[in-house]
């Protein structure tokens, strides 16, 4: 049991829908709260809009957590779609996830390339231009290193969406959504791939009796002969052989074979 002193943790652990309508809902949700959020930075209040009243708390932090949040929601949806299961056909589960992490990827840029996007980086160059003039004239700033940091990040990312013309930020923003879309059916591919590998019991010298004990193996292997081990190219298992197998030769091919499976995922996505 814990003890009562023991802190709580800073946040909750992340939660990951188990069905397609929920991991739909989550996504459209997340887009929704973006979006007001934005309107809320730029209409919000008589000042809200004014450059030289906005300050790095009422407009730069907002989006800072707004990105924040934002992440995680799609980081859910990227795990879920890699990992499957649920109460519905894993399938439909990993279809729905991999339309929401591509959803979520291009959404926010989309967002911050629109009209409102631009107003909203006037804004933040009027924070940056403040900012700075008073670390120039050695004036007292409010902004710590690291907040520091961050706006001029925001600044930079919200300088290069105003010097692309309205067709250009349109073309990224579907880039970004298209690229989202391909990394999700990447991982699922990658998650689904059957390639594997077999090696001889001699070739695996260096692993554990007990891993190669757990490998499934051909007949002449469990006979107790020369037989094979079947060794699959995705998840955890390559990796750590890796770093076991002393037989250069083997090492080689399991790299190899890793290297395969990654060439075929990427020929199995979408164009």
């Amino acid at each position: 049991m814990l003890s009562s002193g023991t802190p709580s943790p800073p946040q909750p652990p992340l939660t990951f829908p188990s069905n397609p309508a929920s991991i739909t809902a989550a996504a459209d949700a997340e887009c929704l709260r973006a979006e007001q959020v934005i309107a809320s930075l730029l209409h919000e209040g008589p000042d809200a809009a004014r450059v030289d009243t906005t300050t790095f708390d009422t407009l730069v932090l907002p989006l800072l957590q707004l990105e924040n949040q934002f992440q995680m929601v799609s980081n859910v949806a990227v795990v879920r779609a890699m990992v499957g299961t649920g109460n519905a056909e894993p399938g439909d589960v990993n279809k729905a996830a991999r339309t929401a992490a591509g959803t979520l990827s291009g959404f926010l840029e989309g967002l911050k390339s629109s009209k409102d996007g631009e107003k909203l980086g006037a804004l933040v160059e009027g924070v940056y231009q403040r900012e700075l003039s008073k670390r120039e004239h050695g004036t007292d700033s409010s902004l710590d290193d690291e907040s520091w940091k961050a706006l001029r990040a925001e600044r930079h990312r919200a300088s290069c969406r105003r010097g692309a013309d309205a067709g250009a930020a349109q073309r990224v923003a579907e880039v970004e959504y298209k690229l989202g879309e391909i990394a999700a059916a990447f991982q699922d591919n990658l998650r689904t791939a059957e390639d594997c590998l077999w090696l001889t019991g001699d070739e695996l010298d260096g692993v554990p009796a007990a891993t190669i004990d757990g490998m499934e193996k051909d007949e002449a292997a469990g006979e107790g002969g020369n037989g094979k081990f079947k060794i699959r190219m995705t998840g955890h298992q390559p990796r750590s052989l890796l770093s076991q197998l002393t037989s250069s030769d083997a090492r080689r091919k399991v790299y190899l074979g890793m290297r395969n499976v990654v060439s075929h995922t990427v020929q199995a996505t979408p164009p």
